[in-house]
């Protein structure tokens, strides 16, 4: 199936979700602290603003606001980072997130919500 290209226009505010596979719990603190190591380091290398994150058990959310770089450009490392680390740590092997990240976009006065 095709993919299409996400309109994530430049200073937008964007609520993007990733979803592990089969919502498995996948996420313990010690993974949560890693996550969030990714998310800083990754966050430097990109011009995606970050607004707020919230990393659950089976899924994570992020408010941001697009740069000139597609989402992909940071979310491709950020997901493909955790899952390599997650599935070494859980000797597991196989997909960590289910399909590609959902992409929302907010109005302003929905941001603070966000």
């Amino acid at each position: 199936m095709q993919r299409y290209h996400r309109d994530c226009p430049f200073g937008s505010i964007q609520h993007i979700i990733s979803r592990f596979v089969d919502r498995e719990h996948r996420i313990d603190d010690a993974a949560r602290r890693g996550y969030l190591r990714r998310v800083g380091r990754i966050a430097d290398r990109t011009d995606w603003g970050f607004l707020s994150y919230c990393v659950m058990s089976s899924h994570v959310h992020h408010g941001n606001i697009a740069g000139l770089a597609p989402a992909s450009s940071w979310l491709g490392p950020l997901n493909t980072g955790t899952a390599i680390a997650l599935n070494r740590r859980q000797a597991r092997l196989g997909p960590v997130f289910a399909s590609r990240p959902t992409s929302i976009g907010c109005r302003e006065e929905q941001a603070a919500r966000l």
